[in-house]
């Protein structure tokens, strides 16, 4: 299920992305036990959270809720799907370097080493089961969006020196929006 349908929609919760450093982006997330309407509800909330914020990718740590669950690119351009308790079943050795963002961490892009392509296996949200292999930014988003899960932010996948000068560069930065 394409979750593009969906749009626009009202949203009845105050949702609201979760900014670094808060600790429950660093908290592993427990799996999701029941798919049913009120978690289909919070995916079309996320989802929507997701669009208005122009992200590629959402996961529900990153607006507080400690689940396996995320948002990420489909197959077909400009829609995008849910997976539920995903999980990397293998990986290719070649990794490609891209710059990558975060809604964790508005304003900051840095270059991150990743999978050039992934197999994978997470439910959607009839509950089905779905296994496929994900290459380019699929692959990519999917990596960054387990690591939300897992309670790494991409910084983490920077040596110490290099995210040392990745945040000071963005805490200077949005000091300088804040005024």
């Amino acid at each position: 299920m394409h979750l593009s349908f969906f749009l626009p929609i009202k949203t009845s919760r105050n949702m609201k992305i979760v900014k670094y450093p808060n600790n429950v982006l660093v908290k592993k997330s427990e799996p999701v036990t029941t798919v049913d309407d009120e978690l289909r509800e919070f995916v079309i909330e996320l989802y929507q959270l997701m669009v208005d914020n122009n992200g590629m990718g959402i996961a529900a740590p990153q607006v507080g809720k400690n689940i396996r669950l995320f948002i990420f690119p489909a197959k077909s351009i400009g829609n995008y799907q849910c997976a539920i308790n995903p999980a990397i079943t293998s990986v290719s050795d070649r990794k490609i370097l891209a710059p990558e963002g975060c809604l964790s961490f508005p304003d900051l892009n840095v270059d991150i080493k990743r999978h050039a392509s992934i197999e994978v296996r997470y439910a959607d949200l009839d509950g089905e089961y779905i296994t496929e292999t994900l290459h380019g930014i699929r692959a990519r988003c999917f990596q960054h969006e387990m690591d939300h899960l897992n309670g790494i932010v991409h910084l983490d996948r920077l040596s110490k020196t290099r995210k040392r000068v990745a945040l000071r560069k963005w805490r200077k930065k949005r000091k300088l929006k804040t005024r």
